[in-house]
């Protein structure tokens, strides 16, 4: 059930990313279009792409780690496949870092979250609240928290393609 309910989350996610990609490509291209064709240009398209951009990076990082491609270190990996106890003590240590700075990373986060909620800041021409926009990054860090917890305490959970080398 568990699984379950983490793959959907995931899915989710990969599918928001999607849109944002389509719409980021789609209108960076009109304004790119318009602005070679026509001499005009529209801020709110680049505020807006750049935004999208950057959420897709945050968005993505959840399923990355779930499906072992994010902080990937295969060369290690490869290396001491011929050492079961070595890869064991490796995955460790990558959980327990990944653990460790989206720790420190989601603690910061909710720090900038609340001030930006507590003044009001707003993006200068979309005029979206920065601590809404910012509060999607805190759930994704959320989930790859989440992830590593389910992973290392609940042995049979069944994780994605990322399992401990036995």
């Amino acid at each position: 059930m568990l699984k379950k309910a983490l793959n959907g989350g995931l899915t989710g996610l990969t599918a928001i990313s999607v849109v944002f990609l389509a719409a980021a490509a789609i209108l960076s291209t009109y304004n790119a279009l318009a602005r070679s064709f026509f001499s005009f240009s529209s801020p709110w398209i680049e505020e807006l792409s750049c935004y999208l951009a950057a959420l897709i990076m945050f968005l993505m990082a959840p399923r990355l780690e779930y499906m072992d491609e994010q902080l990937s270190i295969s060369f290690l990996d490869e290396k001491l496949k011929a050492f079961p106890l070595g890869r064991r003590i490796l995955f460790y240590i990558r959980g327990v870092l990944t653990l460790f700075l989206y720790a420190v990373l989601l603690r910061a986060g909710y720090k900038v979250v609340a001030r930006n909620l507590q003044i009001g800041s707003k993006s200068p021409v979309l005029h979206v609240l920065y601590g809404q926009l910012y509060m999607i990054v805190l759930v994704a860090l959320i989930l790859v928290i989440l992830y590593w917890v389910f992973h290392f305490f609940l042995k049979d959970w069944g994780g994605g393609k990322l399992n401990e080398p036995r």
